[in-house]
């Protein structure tokens, strides 16, 4: 359990003084600490990504040399074929794998945001009303 998780567990378990700023200042952490880790997966997918673009580029230029003096036949062909394949997967494999980890952080913001909300809402004094 990170320092975050301790803070918020123990403002969701104060029941003596709930403080609403610190309450805000918790929720701001929480979408600073999310956003942080959404931008460190989207620039590891970016980096995988331009690696497999490099992959393709290089081995292009290279078969492509060496079909010009007369090196090719049906395995150089099947080659090629077999490594754009395993490179196109990879690069959808890295998609989806920032699609998953997008919609996971954005989930748990979410329910991080809420527990804040929910002890806001028990922790308030009754309105005169009651």
């Amino acid at each position: 359990m990170n320092e975050l998780e301790r803070t918020l567990t123990k403002a969701l378990s104060d029941k003596d003084g709930f403080d609403a700023v610190r309450s805000e200042t918790i929720r701001k952490e929480i979408v600073q600490m999310f956003e942080d880790k959404l931008k460190r997966v989207y620039r590891y997918a970016r980096m995988w990504l331009t690696v497999c673009i490099v992959m393709m580029v290089v081995f292009a230029a290279l078969f492509g040399f060496a079909a010009s003096f007369g090196v090719r036949g049906i395995w150089g062909m099947v080659a090629a074929s077999v490594f754009y394949l395993v490179v196109g997967q990879l690069v959808v494999t890295v998609k989806l794998w920032y699609w998953i980890m997008n919609n996971k952080l954005s989930v748990l913001k979410e329910i991080k945001e809420l527990q804040l909300q929910i002890a806001e809402m028990v922790n308030q004094k009754p309105s005169a009303e009651s």
